[in-house]
Formats: C-alpha cells, sequence, structure tokens
C-alpha cells in the first residue's frame, strides 16, 4: 500500500479540532481511506514541522541569493 494523499484542516473557518483523512492505495488500485482523530492529526503535524520548517529556510535562503544578483538601479540626483 502507497499513502495517495492526507489531508489535516480544522475547517473552512479554521476554528475547529483538528481533523484529518489518510488514503492509501495498492497496486490492485484498491484504497483504503481512514478517519484521523484530532490526536492523531496532531501527532503527523508535528512529525511534518520540522521538515516544513527546513523547507521555508532553504525556500527563504534561495529567495536572498537571486535577490542579492538582482542589480541596483541607480538614482541620479539633479
Amino acid at each position: 500500500m502507497k499513502l495517495k494523499s492526507l489531508n489535516i484542516s480544522r475547517g473552512y473557518y479554521n476554528h475547529k479540532p483538528l481533523q484529518g483523512e489518510v488514503l492509501f492505495v495498492s497496486d490492485d488500485k484498491t484504497e483504503i481511506k481512514m478517519k484521523l482523530d484530532e490526536q492523531l492529526s496532531i501527532e503527523i503535524v508535528h512529525l511534518c514541522a520540522d521538515a516544513i520548517a527546513r523547507a521555508g529556510q532553504e525556500t527563504a535562503k534561495a529567495l536572498t541569493a537571486e535577490a542579492l544578483q538582482v542589480t541596483a538601479i541607480e538614482h541620479q540626483s539633479k
């Protein structure tokens, strides 16, 4: 079985407890869908948090490096 999708949210207005759903698919296309309660959803978010933070830091470094390569426009005073 392979993970097809994982969704965790607090609902449309972001005010409900965390809830999730995970979907697994086998080679013969059999799907298993499971509901996740708040505690399981919290634990999954904690597992992913460090990786998400690292991805954000790498993106910020790449954007900073790209911004530093841009030639500044010089302002000429009159």
